[in-house]
């Protein structure tokens, strides 16, 4: 039996490219060998919605944790970065091109050693 992987979808909230989305993610039963995973991914618009929408709409199920700016203020995505770790576990990571709150998802995945695919 195939493993199910949790599989986090990050990247900038200005990336639009949508049919990149879709080639990239649409590799991921190859890449993990299984048609088993979930999508999450941190709320944001941009990369993170063109991630959640795809996987709605191939009935992948999808789960999302907001920043929560209004507490957090300028914190709130790092604090959201940490919580996707903590609460997702993810198994496998899909980064697109983002500014520094791609950079800091990507150097917290490291640190865990979460195997992480960037696009570019």
């Amino acid at each position: 039996m195939s493993a199910v992987h949790r599989v986090l979808c990050f990247g900038g909230r200005t990336y639009v490219d949508a049919k990149m989305v879709d080639q990239c993610l649409s590799q991921l039963p190859r890449i993990l060998g299984t048609t088993s995973f979930a999508i999450m991914h941190g709320g944001a618009r941009g990369a993170d919605t063109l991630c959640g929408d795809w996987g709605k709409a191939r009935g992948i199920p999808v789960a999302r944790i907001d920043a929560n700016w209004d507490f957090y203020a300028k914190k709130a995505g790092s604090e959201r970065n940490q919580w996707m770790l903590e609460f997702f576990q993810p198994t496998y990571a899909v980064g697109f091109p983002g500014g520094p709150g791609t950079r800091d998802m990507r150097l917290r995945l490291d640190n865990a050693g979460v195997p992480c695919w960037m696009i570019n």
